[in-house]
């Protein structure tokens, strides 16, 4: 084992190789998602902490057969991650963050981070937790805003990275918070212009819809309003698919949406449309 300890992108990449070949090994689809838990429960369950760790030791001691020679490190930089977390509770909580936003992280594979814009990523993901001594604690807005921050001054060397930071944070929030499955968002945005511009725009208003805990018909009217003029041929696409979250949502918004739901939504839609002809052709 090395006497340094693993390095945060070491863990992730770690966490990738075992993704890639955890289900080959062990034929359990639920394996992967199993160590994410368990490894993030270092830091979370301080009381059991060494059976979280025996447990995600467990799981590698399976995968450790698949290593090659092409890929000799594996499962190794977690399993020393593992047993240095088990004396610093510091480190231990990064493994944790890690875990917890690992497939966030992944999603920026595209962009084959350096290991020092990797953790400017992890450290901003969990600023609250970098440091004990601190009597800052983030908001949520802040913590999203200082990561922008950070996106921005990486565009020079990564075009496109705020963008797509943005956007999966965006899906993952609609996709929590209906129950809506990827393929839904992934069939949505291909209905849409393919600069995403008018696609993030629709998710985040229904993010801040859910936020503000508004209801189908006022939901289905301020969506309606971003896709005014030479953007309203993308409107169908866009009710079809608030009609499709609200179905999924497992009536975590009420009951599943009946065809009379969306026409007072469609009639509410239009009628604010045609309010803001009727001034804008009286300006």
């Amino acid at each position: 084992m090395s006497s340094v300890e693993p390095s945060p992108h070491s863990v992730f990449k770690s966490l990738e190789w075992i993704e890639g070949v955890v289900w080959d090994v062990t034929g359990l689809p639920d394996a992967f998602a199993s160590l994410l838990s368990e490894c993030s429960a270092v830091s979370r369950d301080h009381d059991c902490a060494s059976g979280h760790t025996a447990a995600a030791l467990t799981i590698l001691d399976v995968v450790e057969p698949a290593k090659s020679m092409y890929d000799a490190s594996g499962p190794d930089a977690l399993k020393e991650a593992l047993e240095t977390a088990a004396n610093d509770a510091t480190y231990a909580t990064m493994i944790g963050n890690i875990c917890d936003t690992y497939y966030f992280l992944r999603a920026l594979d595209v962009f084959s981070l350096d290991s020092t814009s990797f953790e400017g990523i992890v450290a901003l993901l969990h600023p609250n937790e970098q440091d004990d001594t601190s009597s800052i604690a983030y908001t949520h807005a802040e913590i999203l805003a200082m990561l922008n921050t950070y996106l921005h001054k990486l565009e020079p060397e990564y075009p496109g990275i705020k963008q797509h930071a943005n956007c999966i944070m965006l899906e993952a929030n609609v996709e929590q918070e209906f129950g809506a499955c990827h393929e839904l968002l992934y069939a949505f945005r291909g209905e849409l212009p393919t600069d995403g511009e008018l696609y993030m725009s629709t998710l985040r208003c229904i993010a801040d819809c859910v936020r503000d805990n508004v209801g189908m018909v006022q939901l289905t009217e301020r969506v309606h309003s971003l896709y005014d003029g030479s953007l309203s041929e993308f409107w169908p696409a866009a009710l079809n698919f608030i009609w499709e979250l609200y179905n999924d949502s497992d009536g975590e918004y009420g009951d599943p949406v009946e065809d009379m739901d969306v026409e007072a939504a469609v009639h509410a839609a239009d009628n604010a449309s045609m309010g803001k002809q009727t001034v804008s052709v009286a300006h």
